[in-house]
């Protein structure tokens, strides 16, 4: 799993709490990922959590991407996009330039590869799905003045739910908020899958 965002929103804390239940104590620039094991729905799932900044993106820097940073985001089960719901940039950048490089680079879904060895493969298909939630970050200072909001939720889960998943609205250092979003992941991640073993299926 990816937490994915701009500087600022919340990425590390928002990890740290779902690992720990605490903001930063675990944050270490030489460690990227950390696991929970949680329980949804009768079934186990052993999350391995690392945050990216995704401001090298909207930069467009070329230089700093390395393939570590590719690959993690390409071939991730799930993705957390977070935005700051007091900055309307960040949900502007992560909801489109950030979001079509997700799927740029995307491994193709299992048998969707032809090759001159296999010509009766089946053709290249869409890409591998992967399951996705998007997090607006800072509900706390929203709440407390209402003025600072710059992005609707109306228009946030509108987004959300042309793209076939759920938003959320969290204080990052409240552990069941973050929760609930780690378990819309997690259920987003069994529908993309079930989704991909289907287009299988058909060949």
């Amino acid at each position: 799993v990816v937490v994915f965002g701009e500087a600022s929103t919340g990425k590390t804390c928002f990890t740290d709490v779902f690992l720990t239940g605490k903001p930063f104590v675990r944050y270490d620039p030489t460690q990227h990922s950390s696991t929970r094991t949680i329980t949804l729905s009768n079934s186990t799932h052993n999350l391995s959590l690392t945050d990216l900044s995704s401001t090298p993106i909207i930069k467009n820097d070329i230089v700093f991407p390395t393939s570590l940073f590719r690959n993690l985001p390409h071939n991730a089960d799930g993705i957390v996009l977070l935005y700051d719901i007091t900055d309307g940039a960040t949900f502007d950048k992560l909801t489109t330039v950030v979001y079509q490089w997700l799927w740029t680079g995307r491994s193709p879904a299992p048998g969707s590869i032809s090759t001159q060895s296999r010509p009766s493969a089946p053709k290249p298909t869409a890409p591998r799905r992967f399951g996705c939630v998007l997090v607006g970050t800072k509900a706390d200072v929203v709440s407390q003045d209402p003025s600072k909001r710059q992005v609707s939720r109306g228009m946030a889960e509108q987004w959300a739910q042309s793209q076939g998943f759920r938003h959320f609205e969290v204080d990052t250092r409240d552990r069941t908020q973050v929760e609930g979003a780690v378990e819309g992941l997690v259920r987003s991640i069994g529908v993309m899958r079930r989704r991909d073993a289907m287009d299988l299926e058909k060949g």
